[in-house]
């Protein structure tokens, strides 16, 4: 039996989800957080001296190990390929609390640059990260106390990450029938998506009404994660004092309201090359109208000096 997949060769990172050195480098990069935690947030000097070395230090931990390594980075591109691989589904749910103390430890980072570097010393003396340590500062206004951090950590996990392991788990347990080319099959979610980009019309378009059945039929429960989790982000924002839900984002980003406001208008502005996209892809498909299991198919190669009819479609510009 024949399937469409994308499949990216992963084996440079880890033989699998149960390599044990994927467990192992994670436990890694806790360790090197650890170890920077104590040599530098549990003896705060505030001193110049200090300060660089500091910056310096969480700066080599991060660009090596980030929020949990290249195991987190695995994990990432695996639920990339098939997001309901309970596998890593699994791993993930185990690694999570070490995760989450990493970014505990990132958190007390943030905090600490704000309150002593920020606000103590001339920020053109630490040369390349003066940005860094602008737009931590900016974003950590928004910070609590240690405490009430630790907390609303702890609480993520009940509140958001749960809803998402028990979405993702329903959706790789449905089965709907699919018409493929080779014949009718009870295929999950993941294996379903798969078709969506098949050669054939007829397997584009039963693909897409299997994956429509899917939705509709979890749609009461995906309502309800959705609210659940956009009710906790929002209740968390208004005790931090955060008055519009993109902030956090454009501060952490270094984006101003006045770019995004410029590129939202811009793309306004720009709706009819789109529309017109589609139509001469409509035109070269020889339909009048797209379907939806037709959006991403692919033209192939054509003539390079291709013109429509009424000369305002054309490859060349």
């Amino acid at each position: 039996m024949s399937k469409i997949k994308l499949e990216w060769d992963l084996n440079g990172l880890y033989t699998g989800i149960n390599d044990k050195n994927l467990m192992l480098d994670v436990d890694l990069a806790l360790n090197a957080w650890q170890n920077f935690e104590k040599n530098y947030l549990n003896c705060v000097q505030l001193n110049e001296k200090f300060c660089a070395d500091f910056l310096e230090a969480f700066s080599n931990v991060y660009e090596k190990h980030k929020d949990g390594g290249k195991g987190i980075f695995y994990l990432y591109l695996v639920s990339s390929l098939d997001s309901n691989n309970l596998d890593s589904l699994s791993v993930k749910n185990l690694l999570l609390p070490k995760v989450n103390e990493i970014r505990s430890i990132l958190t007390k980072v943030e905090i600490f640059i704000s309150k002593h570097i920020s606000l103590n010393f001339d920020l053109d003396k630490f040369g390349v990260y003066k940005t860094f340590i602008r737009r931590i500062s900016d974003f950590a206004r928004y910070y609590l106390s240690d405490s009430e951090e630790s907390i609303i950590l702890r609480l993520s996990k009940t509140s958001n990450d749960n809803w998402i392991v028990m979405s993702s788990r329903l959706r790789s347990n449905l089965q709907k029938k699919v018409k493929t080319q080779d014949g009718t099959q009870n295929l999950t979610l993941s294996e379903i998506t798969k078709y969506s980009n098949s050669e054939i019309d007829s397997v584009r378009k039963s693909a897409y009404k299997a994956l429509k059945k899917i939705k509709i039929d979890l749609s009461d429960i995906s309502e309800m994660e959705m609210n659940s989790i956009m009710e906790f982000k929002y209740e968390i924002e208004k005790l931090r004092g955060i008055k519009r839900p993109e902030d956090t984002a454009l501060i952490r980003d270094d984006i101003s309201y006045e770019t995004v406001d410029a590129m939202i208008t811009t793309v306004k502005d720009s709706m009819d090359l789109c529309r017109d996209f589609f139509k001469f892809k409509a035109k070269i498909l020889g339909v009048k109208r797209i379907e939806p299991w037709n959006v991403n198919i692919e033209l192939g190669k054509l003539d390079p000096k291709f013109r429509a009819k009424n000369n305002k479609y054309s490859l060349n510009e």
